[in-house]
């Protein structure tokens, strides 16, 4: 199926220094020097490049271009998942609230090196989208990768008290075989519609310097494309976006190089069928 990137200029809602605006076309850009083939797996990344959404600077206004943008890609394809490149992370939470018009029982698992369950009564912000989309639509959530001294004793009590999963980035790193370890095998064997948000912050600090919460705990690139290919196998994925590059704080494009990676892993997996089989190592 052929998949559109559409990007998602959004900032607004970040605290601190803004610039994730700026990352769809630093990421595309980087896209642009990757060749669509991979010879891993014998799987031709292509997509269309879409567009960015045109965006004002009130919330109201990113939940409400999302959502538009959501029934086009509907009309235009129903059975092609969202592809969304942002943006701080606020963009999952309007891409949850479109989807959830359609996909009244969906799930969220969130790549991210932190929990992200900031007070849920307050405005929409990046450090609090995923309590937002909890309380909100009730969605169930899966947090995948959060690294040390990341996340308050609070919030991680608050975690347990909304049933939020969650594995730490040192528990993916010494699992060699993912399949063995129960949260993901409970999203295997779960029938419910699945959401899946990529915070660069998953990563190491190294790999992505340019984002909100450098992670000098997180997981190296390889190791969270392997665990975005489990992720992506599993059936009924209805959307994936990518957040939190900040280019503003990155001026050697690290951040922007890694995600164009991650996101051609992501492409190669929920589009195009394979063109062959891998050549011989």
């Amino acid at each position: 199926m052929a998949l559109r990137l559409l990007g998602v200029p959004w900032d607004q809602t970040s605290l601190g220094v803004k610039g994730a605006r700026l990352a769809p076309e630093a990421v595309r850009r980087e896209l642009a020097t990757l060749f669509p083939y991979d010879p891993v797996h014998g799987r031709a990344a292509a997509f269309l490049r879409g567009r960015d959404l045109s965006l004002g600077e009130d919330p109201r206004d990113l939940l409400q271009e999302v959502a538009r943008a959501v029934e086009q890609e509907e009309r235009r394809d129903p059975e092609a998942p969202l592809l969304l490149l942002g943006g701080d992370q606020a963009v999952a939470y309007a891409a949850l609230s479109a989807l959830h018009r359609r996909f009244r029982d969906l799930a969220v698992v969130s790549l991210d090196g932190s929990l992200d369950l900031d007070d849920p009564a307050g405005d929409l912000t990046h450090h609090n989208w995923l309590a937002r989309a909890m309380k909100d639509l009730q969605v169930e959530a899966t947090v995948l990768g959060p690294g040390r001294f990341l996340g308050s004793r609070e919030s991680f009590a608050q975690a347990r008290e909304l049933g939020v999963s969650w594995i730490t980035a040192p528990a993916l790193r010494r699992t060699a075989d993912l399949s063995v370890l129960p949260e993901l095998r409970a999203l295997a064997d779960n029938d419910r519609d699945l959401y899946l948000t990529l915070d660069v912050s998953a990563l190491d600090a190294a790999s992505a310097p340019g984002c909100a919460n450098p992670n000098l705990d997180g997981l190296l690139p390889p190791q969270l494309g392997a665990l975005l290919e489990h992720l992506l196998a599993l059936p009924r994925i209805r959307g994936l976006d990518l957040c939190e590059v900040n280019p503003a704080r990155d001026p050697l494009g690290t951040t922007a190089r890694t995600a164009a990676w991650l996101l051609s892993v992501a492409i190669s997996r929920l589009g195009e069928e394979p063109v062959g089989p891998p050549p011989r190592p």
